[in-house]
């Protein structure tokens, strides 16, 4: 849409797009790739889930530095999704965005998606002096820079008329991006610490987080931000790799028709994800899995995972069609994903703001996770409704099962019957 507050009675395009009018496992006349709405909508639940849990499971919670763990998956598989979607928004508005009249929109959406983020550090605007604190980085804002790279990248050398455009769009975008977060990350002499240490207090991310953006405007004031500068740089393969993958869908649109070529794609992304993921364990010894540094072996780890979730919905979805599954749950429990797939942004930046306002009101409480007799509504209802009776890392995860399941699908259901569909 135009305008982030803007509601949008018409068919939705969002991110996602119409392929013609055979796409993917969908009815003629929808036109949606469903596959990503599904994706989309997991992805968004997963991370309400992952981002609010007060004691989580070890698998359920990001390491400090070095490691994998669920979690760390989710946020990469968001900028796959975003880069996928770039090719199939790109031909569905073929003839009708084009020239200058494209470049603004792209420039547009750029800007208010890292404004939104910026909006998700400040509320609820609680501090006096928020300039001087307020958080820089974000998850949006990374959204926001890797659309607009990627998006530049593709108007510029899809065509493949143009081979030497087209092989730098194949081939040199991820690799000068590799080379240049291993000259910046290895090459860059730290103060007081020297060449290529990746701790905390010495890594270039370090470094350049804290000159870039200073102390005070990165997150919790740390020397470094997980969504920092060098970071955003390998960030831009992942999404990258999405949207490889949505040119192939894009180039093969009318074979994707036929179901023995659906089969013959899912075993295609299957080989290349396994393949990322095998070199990213053999690599990790030289190059440790990191997701506060991005690290290439994070990116192959990651970048794989998404491509295996996206061929494991286009097996569910598209082939096997559990949407209609005999079995209601089943089809229920996809049927939520694509309704929750089809509001993203809203769902999440809705999450981030009533989380915030959750943490906010102080309440009177000395039991768990309290501080001189006081506590926030959040972690009251945590530990009244469920930690007092429940196991720790158990009644975090159905807490936040509650709190994404009961808060934000309703909602998402409610704005699917009103087609309200926020779209930038």
């Amino acid at each position: 849409m135009d305008n982030p507050a803007s509601l949008d009675r018409k068919d939705p395009q969002q991110t996602s797009v119409e392929i013609n009018q055979e796409t993917i496992g969908q009815p003629k006349k929808s036109g949606r790739l469903v596959s990503l709405d599904v994706c989309r909508g997991f992805t968004i639940i997963f991370m309400i889930m992952v981002n609010y849990q007060p004691e989580p499971f070890p698998i359920m919670e990001h390491p400090e530095w070095f490691g994998f763990t669920l979690a760390d998956a989710i946020f990469p598989n968001f900028v796959f999704i975003m880069g996928l979607a770039i090719p199939l928004a790109m031909a569905a508005n073929r003839g009708k965005l084009e020239g200058k009249r494209l470049w603004i929109k792209v420039v547009k959406r750029f800007v208010l998606i890292f404004l939104i983020g910026l909006w998700v550090n400040l509320f609820p605007f609680s501090s006096p002096d928020f300039p001087r604190v307020l958080r820089i980085p974000g998850v949006l804002q990374r959204l926001a820079i890797c659309y607009l790279v990627l998006t530049a990248l593709y108007i510029t050398c899809h065509q493949e008329k143009n081979r030497y455009q087209y092989l730098y769009l194949r081939y040199g975008f991820p690799l000068s991006a590799l080379l240049l977060w291993l000259a910046l990350t290895y090459g860059v002499n730290v103060p007081g610490c020297g060449h290529g240490i990746l701790t905390i207090e010495c890594s270039a991310e370090s470094y350049f987080d804290t000159n870039i953006f200073g102390l005070s405007h990165t997150y919790q004031q740390l020397p470094f931000d997980p969504e920092g500068s060098l970071s955003t740089i390998t960030s831009c393969i992942n999404c990258w790799i999405g949207m490889m993958v949505g040119i192939d869908v894009v180039k093969h649109r009318t074979e994707f028709s036929e179901k023995s070529f659906r089969y013959k794609r899912v075993c295609h992304y299957t080989m290349i994800a396994l393949i990322g993921i095998v070199l990213a364990i053999f690599i990790h010894t030289g190059i440790p899995i990191s997701k506060p540094l991005w690290t290439p072996t994070f990116v192959l780890l990651t970048g794989g995972i998404s491509i295996l979730l996206l061929a494991i919905f286009i097996f569910l979805i598209d082939i096997k069609n559990l949407l209609q599954s005999p079995i209601r749950p089943i089809a229920h429990l996809f049927n939520m994903f694509v309704v929750v797939g089809k509001n993203p942004l809203f769902l999440y930046v809705l999450s981030e703001n009533l989380a915030s306002i959750f943490f906010s009101i102080p309440v009177p409480y000395s039991g768990h996770g309290s501080r001189n007799g006081m506590s926030n509504l959040y972690n009251v209802i945590y530990s009244v409704v469920f930690a007092s009776w429940l196991p720790a890392h158990l009644a975090s995860l159905i807490w936040s099962l509650v709190w994404a399941l009961l808060v934000y699908v309703p909602i998402a259901y409610l704005m699917d019957y009103k087609k309200w569909y926020v779209k930038l």
